[in-house]
């Protein structure tokens, strides 16, 4: 098999859609000999903040000499980019011939398991199988898996015996598939919880600990809480190209440096952090200067990523209300009294609202377009909620029209963000490559 007609698999496997269960992961994982059962896995909750609370913990644990297999959903600039393995503070994608020797036995087994009248695996449960096969081909110490959607019944959620499921900050989200509450939410994704093993969360609304605490409590499992308040974080310095902050200890005050920008990151580095403080009460062998440098190294594009400089040109993943908060207090730190234009794409079935109540407040002008995605809002819906929060709303029929909107009229000192949905900015990013330079 050729890895375009690996692709062709995974991508004709769309049609099967996004379907919650555990039966058809587990009956293809068993016809390939449980490579899952084989690894060392950290699972990641949350609704965000989970691909970068991964990137940290494999940062520090690439500088302390381990191997990490990492599996992130959804890709945002390449495909390859679900599965990495950093190794020595190097980070590379699985290969496409990885792609294409995995997904030939694959293929395989799914039609194995067609004819036997089980339904054909989805693509995520198809990746997910090709990401435990991959990791354990090359030998990974550590594999950093995200939950996809949920946790309960997400494709991810049959590890059996995980080093520590973690946590990451949880809201409204994926509410057609998880629940209308946040404590409905919380529960589904408290799903991934084992019995008897150990649970790290990031302090957060008080209804989500107590609902993954109760879970702690009723799977005998241990409950650790990373801190996250003021009492704990001190000395915080945010520049536009790194953020530093000072975590008190019971030895004093530990500094640390990150390149990833927002009070957000701050939280998800100190999660990460305390993950790492774990592992080492396991007898794995992490130093404190291996946090320092495995967190100070970390990149994660998407995530309030600089693409451009005069005006600054940002991008961000952005894409329910919570992760808009975020941007907004990004910007607000940043980028106070300067002006904003925003070019928002969203999905039809996420709280776009929600997501311009807080994204309106620091916007100048907003400029909006439609996705390349079949659940896409379109850009002229969207521009009518828009413009019941600002008076300077312009649709654009594509995103390089986005782009020549969002520069028109701009001095060296305005901001343009892009953000809404992962699934264009990469286009967003291409368009910049090629039409601007620093």
């Amino acid at each position: 098999m050729t890895y375009k007609e690996a692709i062709n698999f995974i991508n004709q496997s769309n049609v099967f859609g996004s379907i919650l269960g555990l039966e058809s992961i587990i009956e293809l994982l068993n016809k390939l000999d449980n490579p899952q059962d084989k690894l060392k896995v950290i699972h990641i909750a949350g609704t965000n903040g989970k691909g970068s609370t991964a990137a940290f913990i494999s940062g520090i644990l690439s500088k302390a000499g381990y191997r990490v297999g990492r599996y992130i959903s959804p890709a945002v600039f390449d495909y390859k980019e679900i599965i990495q393995i950093e190794d020595c503070n190097k980070s590379e994608y699985i290969t496409e011939e990885g792609i294409a020797q995995s997904i030939k036995i694959i293929k395989a087994k799914s039609e194995e398991l067609f004819d036997q009248g089980y339904r054909h695996p989805t693509t995520f449960e198809i990746e997910t199988a090709m990401a435990f096969m991959y990791f354990l081909d090359q030998k990974v110490d550590f594999v950093i898996l995200e939950v996809g959607l949920g946790g309960r019944l997400d494709a991810t959620n049959v590890i059996k015996k995980p080093l520590c499921s973690v946590f990451t900050s949880i809201s409204l989200d994926h509410m057609n598939y998880l629940g209308e509450t946040l404590e409905e939410i919380v529960k589904e994704k408290s799903g991934i919880i084992k019995e008897n093993s150990t649970v790290i969360a990031i302090e957060q609304n008080l209804i989500t600990l107590e609902v993954i605490e109760n879970y702690c409590n009723k799977k005998q499992s241990k409950y650790i809480l990373a801190d996250y308040n003021d009492e704990n974080i001190v000395d915080t310095d945010y520049i536009i190209n790194k953020t530093s902050f000072g975590l008190k200890s019971n030895e004093g005050i530990e500094k640390y440096q990150i390149k990833l920008l927002g009070k957000h990151q701050i939280k998800n580095a100190v999660l990460a952090i305390k993950v790492i403080k774990y592992l080492v009460t396991i007898d794995y062998n992490i130093t404190e200067n291996d946090i320092k440098e495995g967190i100070s190294g970390v990149n994660w594009p998407g995530r309030f990523e600089i693409i451009s400089e005069k005006p600054y040109f940002i991008i961000d993943g952005a894409h329910n209300p919570e992760a808009a908060l975020m941007l907004k207090e990004s910007v607000e730190l940043y980028f106070k009294d300067k002006k904003i234009i925003l070019i928002l794409g969203v999905l039809a079935d996420k709280d776009y609202i929600g997501i311009l109540s807080n994204l309106s407040q620091v916007s100048n002008k907003i400029i909006t377009v439609t996705p390349n995605n079949p659940r896409a809002l379109k850009a002229s819906e969207l521009a009518i909620e828009a413009s019941e929060h600002c008076q300077n709303v312009i649709i654009a029929d594509s995103a390089i029209n986005a782009v020549e909107d969002a520069y028109d009229g701009v001095n060296d000192n305005d901001v343009i963000i892009a953000c809404g949905t992962l699934t264009f900015l990469k286009e967003i990013k291409e368009i910049i490559k090629i039409t601007r330079t620093d």
